[in-house]
């Protein structure tokens, strides 16, 4: 009566919390197939189990036994859909300046504080937010987990959401500006000059620019859904943002969290936290493309800053 793929779209509805942060991570054929999505599930019960799932060694439902009697070992104290799964990485996001070696502070989530971003920096590690992602994760970019919300709540995932100003659509990515393209040669400070640097209104401008209207590109981090159909795409408070929370890589050498954003010709471009150069640091998280910010920063009052993962001490 209902076809491989239709039960497939309803079976991804069914999942939450943990197991839909395993969900996000398989490929879009075994998300697509309910025959597929069924075997992957399986393994993971019995990955969660501590079964072997090596091609000789892998059980199916058929040959499982349970051990019975005083041979049985304890039952398993966590599996991959448990509050505690092993399969993840816990910890908090440090917000490093690179060229100092200086930690500014780490990230917290404060959704009722009023800020347009809802993410600050904060100096004290306790009042970090806590977040998770997979350890092995099977699709990068992957998706990180706003850890403490409740199941309830619709957009569990840090993201970046894309923000147009001036009437542009809100889809659409400006273009980068053009290499060798240094705004500060020419000294223009004539407001209007198709040349100039335009800050978005998350930028901190030097006081003596005027602005152009060469429109700089500008990312927030957003508190983000998931869409099980379109991996890249994301959901926010806001139905007009363009965004997504598949947008991390980690370097388990260094601990460094990066950022990548999908373009509108597939290609992967990197993404760079900002943040001014000033008082007001803790509020003015704000991301650009690194060549971006470089050629804009003789108007910009704002410093790159690095993102490193501090894992939860066991």
């Amino acid at each position: 009566m209902y076809d491989d793929g239709w039960i497939a779209h309803y079976a991804a509805t069914c999942f939450c919390d943990d197991s839909l942060l395993w969900y996000s991570d398989l490929d879009e054929e075994i998300r697509n197939s309910w025959s597929k999505l069924r075997k992957a599930l399986l393994e993971q019960y019995l990955r969660s189990l501590g079964y072997s799932l090596s091609p000789s060694a892998a059980p199916t439902l058929r040959n499982l036994r349970v051990p019975q009697g005083p041979a049985a070992g304890p039952p398993p104290q966590a599996s991959s859909f448990s509050n505690t799964p092993p399969d993840l990485w816990r910890g908090k996001i440090e917000i490093l300046l690179p060229n100092y070696g200086k930690t500014i502070g780490f990230l917290a989530y404060r959704p009722g504080d009023g800020v347009p971003t809802n993410f600050v920096i904060v100096e004290d590690l306790t009042q970090a937010q806590l977040i998770s992602f997979p350890k092995n994760p099977q699709n990068t970019p992957f998706h990180i987990q706003i850890e403490g919300n409740p199941t309830s709540n619709q957009y569990p995932y840090l993201g970046l959401a894309l923000k147009n100003e001036d009437g542009t659509p809100s889809h659409v990515v400006p273009a980068s500006l053009p290499y060798g393209y240094r705004p500060g040669t020419a000294f223009r400070r004539q407001l209007g000059d198709p040349h100039a640097v335009k800050p978005s209104a998350y930028c901190s401008r030097k006081p003596v620019w005027e602005t152009g209207n060469r429109r700089v590109a500008t990312w927030i981090f957003k508190a983000c859904s998931i869409l099980p159909r379109h991996r890249r795409s994301a959901k926010t408070s806001d139905s007009q943002e363009r965004a997504s929370s598949a947008i991390w890589n980690y370097d388990g050498n260094t601990n460094q969290l990066s950022m990548m954003w999908m373009m509108d010709d597939d290609t992967e471009r990197e993404l760079r936290v900002i943040v001014p150069d000033g008082s007001d640091v803790q509020n003015g998280l704000h991301i650009h493309r690194p060549e971006d910010w470089d050629r804009a920063s003789p108007v910009l009052d704002e410093l790159m800053v690095e993102l490193y993962f501090i894992p939860e001490s066991s």
